[in-house]
């Protein structure tokens, strides 16, 4: 038995350290029950999900709604991700009145029936696995002599959300499933705001100094697109496919088409905080990061880059585009960039410049569907249907 307590600032205590040190081909069964959840929460365990989706062995996750905290698009990006529907995946969600569903428990079962545990405070989310946030849990391994009949009850515990009929527990079916409980008031559609502000005051009546924290270890990000093919039954499915497959998972908007505004840095675009939440799926705020995975003008995409979301004093917030580094603004007209949405967090895009194929009809678009104040940046939201009736051959 370990103790975990990540108030020591060092990798051995933070709880991805030890989902590091599995191995993914010795994983038998995955089981989890989280109060709070994201989709890169889970990026330490992704080589796991992926041999037990491979191998069809059981995959159980309880996950918390808590006031609409978690979000459709992570939960339907999940579905995706741990091979459902099949019959040794299981995924639900629980909401709670009066109170949260608020445990914080990671089963691993073995192939040579060895098992570890994790009990604490740590939800399934990246600062809770990676030791940004301050947490505490107990570390249990069969392997090193700690009781089997407490693991086996750790795992009853879990498996328990998925017997029988419970109020307040909904087993995940696919996105209809999801969208009655967006429609319920259960799921969120958009990250909530929030703040590490404590509210309180030294006696001097000024704000307490702020411990600064960082990650204590690294994954990286969660590509949850990477199942899909897997499951469609159709192998050697083109990046556009997949890319609309995810797209569809993740809501019906998944398009973003925007004019990029000028300026010394117009490379770091910037968009306005409605927009970071809604679309981008981010805290701004909170510096959250994002995906963003450039494709060329021939629809080729380049490895996903992590980019992370500045504030500036204007209220707008920045994402640096890295596709466009090193050129220049165009003299005459606006750049127009197409972001698709293919995973919680993850965008594939292209920027256009005026001349460029396509452009014309984007431009066409933007100055039909905008209804903003018309000094603004226009920007628009469509569905995949609509931009292909823009402009069918739209590389992104």
């Amino acid at each position: 038995m370990r103790y975990l307590d990540s108030t020591s600032r060092t990798a051995p205590d933070a709880l991805g350290h030890w989902l590091k040190q599995e191995v993914a081909s010795e994983q038998a069964h995955l089981r989890i029950k989280t109060g709070y959840f994201t989709l890169n929460g889970l990026a330490g365990l992704k080589a796991s999900l992926d041999h037990l989706v491979q191998s069809n062995l059981p995959i159980t996750i309880a996950l918390g709604a808590n006031e609409k905290a978690t979000i459709k698009a992570d939960v339907d990006s999940l579905y995706t991700l741990i091979g459902c529907p099949r019959p040794n995946a299981k995924l639900c969600v629980v909401s709670c009145v009066g109170g949260l569903f608020h445990p914080k428990v990671v089963h691993l079962t073995r192939t040579d029936g060895s098992a570890l545990a994790y009990v604490g405070s740590a939800n399934a989310t990246p600062a809770g696995f990676n030791g940004t946030n301050i947490e505490s849990g107990l570390l249990l391994d069969t392997r090193l002599g700690d009781p089997k009949v407490i693991l086996d009850e750790i795992a009853a515990s879990i498996d328990e959300w998925f017997k029988g009929t419970k109020v307040g527990v909904t087993n995940i079916n696919g996105h209809a499933t999801t969208q009655h409980l967006v429609t319920a008031g259960i799921l969120g559609v958009v990250k909530p705001v929030t703040t590490n502000s404590s509210g309180g005051s030294s006696g001097g009546g000024q704000a307490s100094p702020k411990m600064p924290l960082a990650p204590l270890v690294t994954f990286p990000s969660l590509a949850a697109t990477s199942q899909i093919s897997s499951n469609s039954g159709a192998a050697g499915s083109s990046n556009a496919t997949t890319a609309t497959t995810a797209s569809q998972a993740v809501g019906l908007h998944s398009i973003l088409i925007a004019e990029i505004g000028k300026g010394v840095r117009w490379k770091q675009a910037n968009f306005p905080k409605s927009m970071m939440q809604s679309y981008f799926g981010v805290n701004p705020i909170g510096h959250g990061f994002v995906n963003l995975i450039p494709v060329s003008a021939n629809g080729t995409a380049s490895p996903p880059v992590v980019t992370q979301v500045v504030s500036v004093q204007s209220q707008n917030y920045r994402l640096e585009l890295s596709a466009v580094a090193g050129l220049a603004y165009p003299t005459n007209g606006r750049p127009i960039a197409v972001f698709r949405r293919t995973a919680a967090g993850q965008f594939r895009y292209h920027v256009f410049f005026p001349g460029d194929l396509g452009y014309a009809p984007l431009s066409s678009a933007l100055a039909q569907r905008y209804q903003g104040a018309a000094h603004h940046l226009k920007r628009i939201t469509v569905d995949s249907p609509t931009l292909a009736s823009i402009w069918p051959a739209c590389p992104v």
